[in-house]
């Protein structure tokens, strides 16, 4: 038995259709403002964002600021070569070696390479931006996969 009315289905479509307008206009998109710009209530951003992410049509970024973890989100970078004007520490070179491999989460890069949650946070972020990596999305579970 589904507990999807027509109305709420019509106001995931709406949400949806929204959040796919809103994303392309900023480089990055904190929770708030965007859940604010399109004036959506906390459960049913949430869920709209969940298909996103999980569909592949949306990018979470976790920014650690020492004491949360703050998610924004973005459009996720087209797979291919590097972008111009990233430059990559040896901990980015290290995790995209290990990458390339096979795909994995960041706890278990950060375990497998020695590395602090923080150094393997940027080395997937400067990885995501030379677009040397993709993440797929499974639940709340974020795995990178290195882009050959």
């Amino acid at each position: 038995m589904s507990y999807e009315t027509p109305r709420r289905l019509a106001l995931a479509q709406q949400a949806r259709h929204t959040l796919l307008d809103l994303l392309p206009t900023r480089e990055l998109w904190p929770e708030p403002q965007l859940m604010a710009a399109a004036d959506l209530d906390p459960p049913l951003f949430h869920r709209v964002m969940q298909e996103l992410l999980t569909g592949g049509l949306a990018h979470r970024h976790l920014s650690l600021d020492g004491l949360s973890r703050l998610a924004s989100y973005c459009v996720p970078a087209t797979p291919g070569g590097p972008s111009g004007g990233t430059v990559l520490t040896a901990d980015a070179r290290r995790v995209y070696e290990h990458l390339s491999g096979k795909p994995d989460t960041a706890p278990h890069i950060r375990d497998v390479l020695g590395l602090s949650p923080l150094a393997v946070a940027h080395a997937l972020d400067l990885l995501y931006q030379a677009r040397l990596v993709t993440c797929r999305y499974v639940g709340q579970l974020n795995i990178y996969c290195g882009v050959l």
